[in-house]
């Protein structure tokens, strides 16, 4: 396998550098035999390692991050979870079947696999008490147009013939709730739970059981099999039986599964400090996130802490985009929804990379003998990545029947080579700009 080239993001993430400094794990170094070997310290990699080492005790189980816990993909998204989601809104983009009944009925059975991720996740937190703020204010599903208002409705009525019952806000409930007038219609969804990711990630590591050793800042360079596989960081030639791929959207840097998975950065930043005073302009919810009504193109909001506030949005393909571009638009979008507080700036912007799938389904299981992966998340990762890293190490060892999960999430499909695939996500990310009109903006 030729030797793999790791990006380097630009700027820390936000919700790490809000964080104590925390003493990382050295890098391997020499020769390093385990039973298994897991690439990437996210959700994933994390959650596969701990039920690893609850099903097997006696295993020597290595955990590899190529930076360090806190400022990879797992600490740089927004930050909500849970199993329950209201169901996804189409607007007429490329997937056909978003919106449709059937597809409802396919992401309520995917909503039982995300229960059982979040309760696991849920587990640790409470059992070795990580302190990452994670608690249950719900969310908002939130458009400013005609066209999202009427997607909303819709999704209501599909949502309270399964069974769950949003609330529905006018202008003015968002007015007094969250402090703007940007929204004339939302969904409030009261199962929503909001972290702190840098905190959930980093307490996670930390508390893994004493069976999984980690390093961070090792680079995994090329890895090849022979008798058992081997993995080469430079500094260290790690052999073990069995090895996952948990690094997400870093899998194609391995010249893997390039004909199922795209990337790409999204973008986010988190405000100075504001007085009391200003704080008071976010509405009188102490804690509440929102997402667009159409996800893709969309920009969410969240009140972090008591006197914070962050947006993310915009997108890019494979490539980072500049720092001062991304703080102007972030800023644009946080000062339009929040004109008072027009004088205030971000004190931290970062980007994160996620990998997207053609249909929005995951690649997950074998890959070879002795080589698994699950990746393809689509954005979706803390619950999405727990349950798929604690079932891919429940698969390996030979527990539980998981054909149920398979087919909840299916398989992800082929993806067009270059140029097609640029020249498509071109045109999609175009239309649904065009579609989310001022929610994009």
């Amino acid at each position: 396998m030729s030797h793999i080239k790791y990006a380097a993001y630009r700027n820390r993430s936000g919700w790490n550098a809000l964080l104590p400094s925390r003493d990382t794990a050295p890098p391997a170094v020499g020769r390093i035999k385990a039973k298994y070997a897991i690439v990437g310290a996210g959700y994933t990699g994390v959650a596969a390692a701990r039920r690893l080492a609850e099903l097997d005790p006696d295993a020597a189980i290595v955990l590899i991050e190529g930076s360090v816990v806190g400022e990879g993909a797992s600490a740089r998204n927004s930050g909500f979870t849970g199993g329950r989601v209201l169901p996804k809104a189409n607007f007429g983009g490329a997937r056909k079947d978003v919106g449709t009944a059937a597809t409802f009925d396919k992401e309520q059975a995917v909503g039982v696999f995300n229960d059982e991720g979040f309760q696991y996740l849920q587990e640790s937190v409470e059992t070795y008490k990580i302190d990452c703020d994670l608690h249950r204010p719900g969310s908002f599903r939130a458009s400013a147009t005609e066209a999202g208002e009427q997607m909303l409705r819709g999704i209501a009525d599909q949502a309270r013939a399964a069974g769950q019952m949003p609330l529905e806000m006018t202008r003015e409930d968002l007015i007094a709730q969250i402090g703007t007038s940007h929204y004339r219609y939302a969904l409030y969804n009261g199962t929503t739970h909001l972290v702190q990711p840098a905190a959930l990630i980093r307490g996670l590591v930390d508390t893994l059981p004493v069976n999984v050793v980690v390093y961070e800042n090792t680079k995994v360079r090329s890895f090849k099999r022979s008798a058992r596989w081997l993995l080469d960081t430079g500094d260290a030639e790690i052999e073990a039986d069995t090895v996952i791929l948990a690094n997400n959207a870093f899998v194609k840097e391995f010249g893997l599964l390039k004909d199922k998975l795209l990337t790409l950065f999204t973008y986010a930043g988190i405000s100075e400090e504001l007085t009391a005073e200003e704080a008071g302009l976010l509405g009188n919810r102490s804690s509440w996130g929102l997402t667009a009504a159409q996800r893709a193109g969309g920009s969410t909001l969240r009140r972090v802490g008591d006197r914070r506030f962050m947006v993310r949005s915009l997108y890019s393909y494979e490539g980072e985009l500049s720092p001062d571009l991304v703080e102007k638009e972030l800023l644009a979008r946080f000062h339009r929804r929040y004109p008072a507080l027009s004088h205030r700036r971000f004190e931290f912007t970062w980007g994160g990379l996620t990998d997207m799938t053609r249909n929005g389904s995951p690649v997950w299981g074998p890959l070879d003998e002795g080589l698994w992966v699950s990746c393809g998340y689509n954005g979706l990762g803390i619950a999405k990545g727990t349950v798929l890293g604690k079932r891919l190490a429940e698969k390996i060892v030979g527990v539980g029947d998981h054909a149920g999960l398979e087919k909840a999430f299916g398989k992800a499909n082929w993806i067009p080579p270059e140029p097609f695939r640029r020249v498509g996500f071109a045109a999609i990310t175009m239309l649904a700009t065009k579609q989310a009109g001022v929610d994009a903006t």
